[in-house]
Parts: structure tokens; sequence; C-alpha cells
């Protein structure tokens, strides 16, 4: 009996059984990782005994560098860095790894979570006048937002403030013009697309740290991948 085909190959019940007999998995598990097109021994091995080791160069981003440069003069100079949010879990994961890893470095940055009612989603005037009044900030990161907000980019630049645009989200044909980090920016060397907003900023820092800092984010990480039901691959 042959399955549906998925991105390779057809499989049968025999490379079903042949997986639950090697990997000693239940049927349920095997059907999985052919349907994911994990199918050879060294693809199999690396999903199942994920390591460390095997996560992508941050640095494969494009502008990953430069944001890693001006984060750090931030840091430096100590300015004062917003971080923009979102109301999903996505969102909230992603601001509390930005933030905490700020202000393990003494930064003493904020973090502004919209309104799903009030505020909408993303960057909005009325939220940008908001977070530049109160907390009047240097530089403001996006996390798991911005990438559509190129008007509202242009109008915090105006107002004297760099922007960072971290986000997951599809690419529209005009960007902002500012830093940018999305996994689904065309052109991207990094080779996996599809990451969740919270995914994006573990990888931020990284590229800031090294591995062993990001590793404590790992778990908050997971929440977001799941609950932002984003593939379960790579």
């Amino acid at each position: 009996m042959k399955y549906k085909k998925n991105g390779h190959y057809p499989y049968t019940v025999d490379n079903i059984n042949a997986l639950v007999e090697k990997y000693k998995i239940s049927t349920d598990v095997a059907e999985i990782l052919l349907e994911r097109g994990i199918a050879t021994d060294a693809e199999i091995d690396k999903f199942l005994n994920p390591k460390l080791s095997n996560l992508h160069d941050p640095f494969l981003f494009n502008d990953m560098d430069k944001v890693v440069n001006r984060i750090r003069q931030a840091l430096n100079n100590h300015e004062k860095i917003l971080i923009f949010g979102d109301y999903d879990v996505d969102g909230i994961t992603s601001s509390y790894i930005l933030l905490d890893y700020l202000k393990s470095q003494g930064c003493s940055a904020d973090v502004f979570l919209p309104n799903r009612y009030s505020d909408g989603y993303g960057l909005t005037r009325d939220a940008v006048n908001y977070v530049i009044e109160t907390f009047h900030p240097s530089l403001i990161i996006t996390v798991d937002c911005g990438i559509s907000g190129h008007d509202e980019v242009e109008y915090i630049k105006s107002k004297g403030i760099d922007v960072i645009v971290t986000d997951h989200h599809d690419c529209p044909e005009l960007l902002p013009n500012c830093l940018i980090i999305d996994a689904k920016l065309p052109g991207q060397r990094y080779p996996f697309s599809e990451l969740c907003g919270a995914g994006v900023a573990l990888k931020l820092v990284q590229a800031l740290s090294n591995i062993d800092t990001m590793r404590k984010y790992l778990p908050v990480c997971a929440i977001a991948t799941v609950s932002d039901i984003v593939p379960l691959i790579d």
C-alpha cells in the first residue's frame, strides 16, 4: 500500500515498518517523519537527536551584521531601546527573549505590547506616537511585526529615531527602509524561511552573544513555535 506523495516520494507500509523497527519509534512518528520528507538516515537522526551545533549561522540573515553593530552601539552608548511587540503568544515571547537579553547586558530597555482592541496589530501611527512620548527611545526594535510598516517606519525616522524590524511574516512589495531581519526576505541566504517571530528573536540573540547564552530561551521559543503553528522541521 502506498501513501500519498509528499514533497519527496511516495512511501509504503514497508517504509513505515522499516523506520519503526530501526528507530524503535511508533507508527505515527514514522508517518510524520515521512510526511515531512524526513526519510534518509542522516535526516532522521538529525531530527530525532537534535544538537545545538546543528543550528544555522545567524549571520546568514541579510543585514544581521549591521543589526548587531547597531544594537551593540546602543548598548555601549546607554541608549534607550524600545521593543515593539505583538499581543499574541509569539509576540509576547519574542519580546521577552529580546528584552531579557538586553537587560542582562545592562540596558534599560522597555517593551510595548499593543492592545488587540484599542491599538490593533503592528506599527500604527497612534501606537508609535504613544511609545515615543512615553519611552523616548533612540532605537525601536520590532519583534513579530513591522515588515508591512513602511509608512510608520518613515514616520519614526522623521522623529530622529532609528528602527530595526525583526519579523517572520511575508514581505510586501514595499519594504520598510531600515535594517530588517526576516526569514522570508527575498534573496535571503538563511536556509530556512519558516521561523516564528520568537525564532527570529532567538537568532538575533545568538548573533549578539553565543549558543550558550541563547540556550535559556529555547523553551520559550518552543512555546511560540507551537502556538504560532509554524512547521516543526529544521
